[in-house]
């Protein structure tokens, strides 16, 4: 008989496979009209999905090592550094949830400076979130 942590285990890793096959899709369809990625909502899409899907990867490697052979709970540097990358990511998604709120508000209230909705401001945001996560 499977334990109460195997079944949460093996739940938990059907829950990621189904959220990196959404995420896949997505870059599919992003793929797809690929003629409009100059778009900034594209681009903040773009920017969860990869988000979304490398916390997804980092939690199906902690998962899978820890449910098939424990490895988590007997090498702490590997479940040290593979929760830091979690945290990284998962920071990154709210990063981008930050951008999106901003894109919005400009939109919304400042709708005449166009400077704001900018496709390369919102790239080199993005860029700068990304080396800011890494540095601190």
């Amino acid at each position: 008989m499977l334990s109460t942590s195997k079944i949460l285990g093996i739940i938990n890793m059907c829950l990621i496979y189904v959220a990196i096959f959404i995420f896949i899709t997505i870059f599919v369809i992003i793929y797809k009209c690929r003629r409009d990625l100059h778009n900034v909502s594209f681009l903040l899409t773009f920017n969860t999905c990869l988000s979304g899907l490398l916390t997804c990867l980092t939690l199906c490697l902690m998962v899978n090592s820890n449910l098939f052979n424990g490895f988590l709970i007997f090498n702490l540097q590997f479940g040290c550094i593979w929760g830091l990358f979690y945290d990284i990511f998962e920071c990154s998604i709210y990063h981008s949830y930050y951008l999106q709120s901003l894109y919005r508000l400009c939109r919304v209230v400042f709708y005449k400076k166009r400077s704001l909705q900018s496709f390369r401001l919102y790239a080199i945001l993005i860029i700068i979130f990304y080396f800011y996560q890494h540095i601190f």
